[in-house]
């Protein structure tokens, strides 16, 4: 039987989440079904849409700058909680980006 405890290791702040009055965890991989986010700490009644987070989302567009992913990549979001009738609610905000391209070879490092 391997012995896998060595991959129990991580360093203290190996942390997806960050922040103290907004709270903001990441989870997923871009291999994975998608990428999202969790907002938690944001007040209500604070004007929010997914076109607000869409226009951030296209400034890392295939074919914007040597740095982003060769993949061609819609990369929409879609708030699925947290937000009602364009408003924060005051609980946490989760946000998807579904990945559609998931043919790992197309992934580079």
């Amino acid at each position: 039987m391997k012995d896998y405890s060595n991959l129990l290791h991580f360093p203290a702040d190996m942390s997806n989440s960050f922040g103290q009055i907004f709270r903001i965890s990441t989870w997923g991989e871009s291999h994975g079904g998608g990428v999202g986010v969790v907002i938690d700490g944001c007040p209500p009644c604070i004007p929010i849409c997914e076109e607000d987070i869409q226009s951030e989302l296209d400034r890392r567009r295939p074919g914007q700058s040597e740095i982003v992913t060769p993949r061609d990549e819609s990369d929409t979001c879609e708030i699925l909680s947290g937000v009602f009738e364009g408003q924060t609610l005051g609980t946490p905000i989760a946000i998807l980006s579904e990945i559609k391209t998931k043919d790992p070879h197309l992934i580079t490092r």
